[in-house]
């Protein structure tokens, strides 16, 4: 579907708090969200992708699936959901209700709710079929997600049951190079590089081998000055233990994970 498709159909949303034909999520909370289709699901494309019956199709936002797992969560969602009547959501930009975000295929990017209140990437989450994931169309919903990633975790459901999709301690991500991961450590110290305007946390005593995390651009001002859940200065991050989400690459001869928004990092207690 065009740009222009989706921002015609999109100009005749409602609120979703005021749809009435469908029942309502109760948790999370969806205040800002717009009903952008109705319908019965015709087709389950991939573990991320539906088509409904008016051939329309929509992405699943804040999840993100393996790829050797996409099969499984397709089937899984096949064997449930399929022919059921869902409602799609989605956030419109906040200057423009007309327009929601579309991935580079220009497939909109949504939320699925079923007529029963079973929301699709929360049932993906809490299986194991896939990861909580950050999305610059809006993560509003990425706490609820984490909580049932975490549940499906402690529970070892689906992906967790082997040790490629666990959650990595810094000595273990040498040997997930290419891979999405979840990993928990201590930060042991912290560099800033005026050249490079960024923040370099480092998980390891020696630190040209060591495990590194690097965050850079805008990002940098609001972990160090804009929350004080966080830090006021760079070397306050020192000693801290996190939670840190992202592609695990090679660079320099080490592993190393760049940060590129506010999701992929979360102190622990």
């Amino acid at each position: 579907m065009s740009a222009s498709a989706v921002a015609k159909h999109v100009q005749k949303v409602k609120p979703a708090q005021k749809v009435k034909t469908e029942q309502q999520p109760s948790k999370p909370d969806w205040h800002g969200m717009v009903v952008v289709d109705q319908g019965r699901i015709r087709a389950f494309l991939r573990g991320d992708l539906i088509m409904l019956d008016n051939y329309r199709r929509y992405r699943l936002i804040n999840i993100l699936i393996p790829p050797y797992e996409d099969p499984v969560a397709a089937e899984a969602l096949r064997k449930k959901f399929l022919g059921g009547y869902v409602t799609v959501y989605a956030y419109p930009a906040p200057d423009d209700m007309s327009h929601i975000a579309q991935d580079r295929y220009g497939i909109p990017l949504t939320h699925v709710v079923t007529r029963k209140g079973v929301w699709l990437q929360q049932y993906l989450v809490a299986n194991g079929y896939a990861h909580a994931y950050h999305s610059s169309a809006g993560s509003r919903m990425l706490a609820a997600l984490e909580r049932a990633e975490d549940r499906a975790s402690k529970a070892g459901a689906g992906l967790w049951q082997g040790s490629a999709n666990g959650i990595k301690v810094p000595d273990q991500v040498k040997d997930f190079i290419g891979s999405y991961q979840i990993v928990r450590g201590r930060v042991t110290s912290v560099r800033f590089s005026k050249s490079d305007s960024a923040i370099f946390f480092n998980f390891g005593e020696d630190i040209p081998t060591c495990f590194s995390a690097v965050m850079s651009g805008d990002i940098t001002m609001w972990y160090t000055q804009g929350d004080p859940r966080y830090a006021e200065k760079v070397t306050d991050w020192a000693g801290r233990n996190v939670e840190l989400r992202g592609w695990i690459v090679e660079e320099n001869n080490k592993p190393v994970m760049h940060i590129t928004n506010r999701d992929q990092i979360n102190v622990l207690p």
